[in-house]
C-alpha cells in the first residue's frame, strides 16, 4: 500500500451511489409532493433538477406551472423552454400540449409552423389527437397549405378512435361533401356520436336540425334537449338560443326568469344580439325599476358593437323622451322616463351629454341618474375624477334606498375617498372605520353604513368638497325641466 493513502471500501462506494441514484430519481416524486402541497417554489427546485426517466415529465409539468402561472409569476418563455425541452426528449404529453397552445394561442404566442411540427411528432406514435390536430392544420390552411382530402384522411382516422371533434368535423365534411360524397345519414351518424361524447360544437350542430328540420324531423322538444346540453357545456350560441325557447314559450311555458339566466350567460360572452336582447327584456317585460340601469349597461355594450337594434332603441328613445318630459315632471324616485333619458347617455358613453340627461334628471332626485352622476365622478368618464363629488352622489341616491348607490357609497367609506377623517381611526365598530379590511369588518363596516345613512350624519367623516347638493348643469344649455316647485 501507497504511504499516506487510505483504502476505501468499496461497499461505501456503491452505498453512495445508490444513494445518489435514489435522490436523482426522487426529484420528480419530491416536486410533485411539493406542488401537491403547495410549495411551488419547492416543485420547481426539485423538476429543474431532474434526472433519469422521469426527467421529461418533470420538465413537462415546471414548463406547464410556468406558463399557465400555477402559483408562481407566469413566465411564457421560460415555460415554452422547459416544454420544448421535454418534448425533444420524445414525451407525446408535451407535444401534444404544444400543438394545441402554439395553434390556439391560449397562454403562449400563437404558431402555426411550430404548432405543425409537433403535431408531427406525437402523430409518429400513432395518437390519434395528433392525426385531428393535422387535420385541423390542412382544413384551414394554416402552417401548411389547404388541402381538404389530406385533413380527411386525418378526421377519419381520428375519428375511428374516439375524438369527438374529429368525429363531428368528419361529418361536416360528408355531409356538405368536401373531397368525399354526400352521405347525409353518415354524416349525421358522425355528428351524433360526437354530441353524445359531449363535443358542443356537434350538439349545437344537432340541434340546429331539429330546431329547423334540417336532414330531421323537425321537433322542438328534442332541439331544446340539446340545445340544454350544449348550454350546461357552455357553447354561448346554445345559452342564446336556449333562451330564446324559455322567453318565446317554444316546447314549454313562457319563463322570463329562465331566459334572462341564459340571456345573461351568452351576453358576458361578448355576443351582442344577446346583449342587446337581454338588456330589451329587462326593459320590457321584466320591467323592474332597479333593473333599469342593467337594462342600459347591456344595450349599451351591444350599441358599442355596432348592433343595429340598439342603435335603432336609443335613436327612437332619445326623439321621443325630450317632448314627454318637458311635458311631465319625474315621478317617485326611479321615474321610467327621467331615468332611461339619463341612462341613454350613459349607453352610448355620450360624456359631454351625462350633465344635461342625468345631472338635471338628478336633481329632481332620482336615484339612478344620482348613482350614475357619481360613477361618471368617481371614475372620470368625460372627466377628470371627482371623488368628493361622487361621494355626494353616491350618498344621496343611497339615503333614496338604491342597492348599487348603497354598495357603491360603503366602498367609497371603507377606501377612506371622497371624504377624511376627523379624529384618529377608533377600533372597529361605528366610531370609525376598520383599518384592516376582513370579511368581519366588511360586514360591521355594512350595516355602519346603513345606520349612518338613516342617521343623515357623519361622526367621523366629512366631505373634502363644499356642502349642498351637486349642481353639474351644463353652461349654456336651456333646461328642458320646469322648475322646482
Amino acid at each position: 500500500m501507497t504511504k499516506g493513502r487510505r483504502m476505501v471500501n468499496p461497499a461505501l462506494i456503491c452505498a453512495v451511489a445508490m444513494m445518489l441514484a435514489d435522490a436523482a430519481g426522487a426529484d420528480f416524486s419530491r416536486g410533485l409532493k411539493a406542488y401537491g402541497a403547495g410549495d411551488f417554489a419547492g416543485a420547481r427546485s426539485q423538476w429543474e433538477a431532474a434526472k433519469g426517466e422521469n426527467r421529461a415529465v418533470a420538465h413537462y409539468r415546471l414548463g406547464l406551472m410556468l406558463v399557465h402561472g400555477t402559483g408562481v409569476k407566469a413566465e411564457p418563455d421560460t415555460g415554452l423552454a422547459w416544454l420544448r425541452q421535454s418534448a425533444n426528449g420524445g414525451l407525446r404529453l408535451a407535444q401534444l400540449d404544444l400543438a394545441q397552445m402554439l395553434f390556439t394561442g391560449q397562454d403562449l404566442s400563437r404558431d402555426y409552423q411550430e404548432a405543425l411540427r409537433w403535431a408531427l411528432s406525437a402523430a409518429n406514435s400513432d395518437s390519434a389527437l395528433a392525426r385531428y390536430y393535422l387535420g385541423r392544420h390542412h382544413d384551414r390552411g394554416l402552417g401548411v397549405a389547404l388541402d381538404y382530402h389530406a385533413a380527411l384522411k386525418h378526421f377519419r382516422f381520428a375519428a375511428a378512435r374516439g375524438i369527438p371533434q374529429a368525429q363531428r368535423r368528419l361529418g361536416q365534411y360528408i355531409s356538405a361533401g368536401i373531397a368525399t360524397e354526400p352521405d347525409p345519414d353518415g354524416a349525421l351518424e358522425w355528428i351524433q356520436r360526437a354530441a353524445m361524447a359531449g363535443d358542443g360544437e356537434a350538439q349545437y350542430d344537432l340541434v340546429r336540425r331539429y330546431h329547423f328540420g334540417r336532414g330531421l324531423d323537425k321537433g322542438l322538444n328534442a332541439a331544446r334537449k340539446y340545445y340544454d346540453q350544449a348550454a350546461r357545456g357552455g357553447h354561448a350560441k346554445a345559452q342564446h338560443d336556449l333562451a330564446m325557447f324559455h322567453i318565446q314559450g317554444l316546447a314549454g311555458e313562457v319563463d322570463f326568469r329562465e331566459g334572462r339566466f341564459w340571456l345573461q350567460r351568452a351576453a358576458a360572452t361578448g355576443i351582442a344580439q344577446s346583449q342587446f336582447q337581454l338588456g330589451e327584456l329587462e326593459l320590457t317585460d321584466l320591467a323592474h325599476p332597479l333593473l333599469l340601469y342593467e337594462a342600459f349597461e347591456w344595450i349599451g355594450k351591444s350599441w358599442r358593437q355596432n348592433f343595429k337594434d340598439s342603435h335603432e332603441l336609443i335613436a327612437k328613445l332619445a326623439r321621443d323622451l325630450p317632448e314627454r318630459l318637458a311635458a311631465n315632471k319625474p315621478r317617485d324616485r326611479i321615474d321610467s322616463d327621467a331615468t332611461v333619458f339619463c341612462l341613454l347617455a350613459h349607453a352610448a358613453s355620450a360624456w359631454p351629454e351625462i350633465d344635461r340627461n342625468c345631472g338635471e334628471v338628478a336633481r329632481f332626485n332620482q336615484v339612478v341618474a344620482q348613482y350614475v352622476m357619481g360613477r361618471v365622478n368617481e371614475y372620470g368618464l368625460g372627466r377628470p375624477k371627482n371623488p368628493g363629488r361622487a361621494y355626494q352622489w353616491y350618498r344621496r341616491a343611497a339615503k333614496g334606498g338604491l342597492p348599487r348607490a348603497q354598495n357603491a357609497f360603503g366602498r367609497l367609506l371603507m377606501r377612506g375617498l371622497g371624504a377624511r377623517p376627523t379624529r384618529p381611526v377608533g377600533p372597529v365598530g361605528c366610531a370609525g372605520p376598520p383599518s384592516r379590511v376582513t370579511p368581519r369588518h366588511s360586514s360591521i363596516w355594512a350595516l355602519c353604513t346603513r345606520r349612518v345613512l338613516a342617521s343623515g350624519n357623519m361622526p367621523w367623516r366629512r366631505p373634502t368638497v363644499t356642502a349642498g347638493p351637486p349642481n353639474e348643469a351644463m353652461p349654456g344649455r336651456s333646461s328642458i325641466w320646469p322648475p322646482a316647485s
